[in-house]
């Protein structure tokens, strides 16, 4: 696990909450299809970042929750937005050493457990939970259409990142990730997989909004600003002529799971 990408975040915590987008209403939906949350229940998130989907869990299920972020400038951020609501616990902890003695009703991770190791995650989420708990892990992956102007930010990619990784097809490798993620629950032995969903939402973004959201992806929020500036600049002039306006496409993947008694 690369600890440097793992924990860069943190240090544009702000760039962070204003770039990245929620997760759509489905999402939630479909994990209270297999849970009635109420005020005694017990919530774990796992890796809570700038909390879009921590305040909007505690808004609709008004249920206990114990967050985890361990970076300090998220924490901050997350002790500003739930002051003074008091079944929220905010701890500033990786889920690797936390060791709070209490089980759950359902574990919840958005955009952040696949930063957690496969072979240890799944054991300790199961053994935080109670008889027949939930694991509802989600991501925002962030896509293309066939629009040409993806295709000039592919050729900018690959100029300034000369990787394999970036001659690949996005949708091509979200399309494994996903199903790497949903093979990963189904062969943890610790939970029955009750639900896989895929759903597809947009954002706009202005040439500078798109710019301060690549900021925020680990393979730019570890490397050198000033190599990055040039970049940066192209990304910025190739989207204010294209109306100064970017709909960014973001597939999401839901994968929710029974503990195994």
């Amino acid at each position: 696990m690369d600890n440097k990408r793992k924990t860069s975040f943190d240090n544009i915590a702000k760039i962070y909450e204003n770039a990245r987008p929620g997760y759509p209403n489905e999402v939630y939906q479909e994990i209270e299809k297999h849970f009635t949350f109420g005020a005694d229940s017990k919530i774990l998130e796992i890796g809570a970042g700038d909390g879009k989907a921590t305040m909007e869990m505690y808004k609709r299920w008004n249920s206990h929750f114990t967050v985890l972020e361990p970076g300090l400038k998220f924490n901050k951020l997350l002790q500003k937005k739930f002051i003074g609501k008091d079944n929220v616990k905010i701890l500033r902890s990786t889920f690797e050493d936390f060791t709070l003695n209490e089980q759950y009703d359902c574990v919840v991770s958005a955009t952040a457990f696949h930063w957690i190791h496969k072979d240890t995650g799944y054991i300790k989420a199961a053994c935080l939970l109670k008889e027949k708990g939930l694991i509802a892990l989600f991501w925002n992956n962030y896509s293309r259409n066939d629009d040409s102007i993806f295709d000039e930010i592919q050729e900018l990619y690959r100029l300034y990142y000369p990787k394999d990784i970036y001659e690949q097809d996005i949708r091509k490798s979200q399309r494994k990730i996903t199903d790497e993620r949903r093979m990963e629950l189904e062969e943890s032995h610790c939970f029955n997989l009750i639900s896989h969903k895929e759903y597809i939402h947009s954002k706009i973004y202005t040439a500078d909004g798109y710019v301060e959201l690549l900021k925020t992806f680990s393979d730019n929020s570890t490397k050198d600003r000033i190599s990055l500036s040039t970049f940066y600049k192209e990304i910025r002039t190739l989207i204010k002529k294209n109306g100064d306006r970017l709909e960014l496409p973001i597939h999401v993947n839901l994968e929710i799971g029974e503990k195994i008694s």
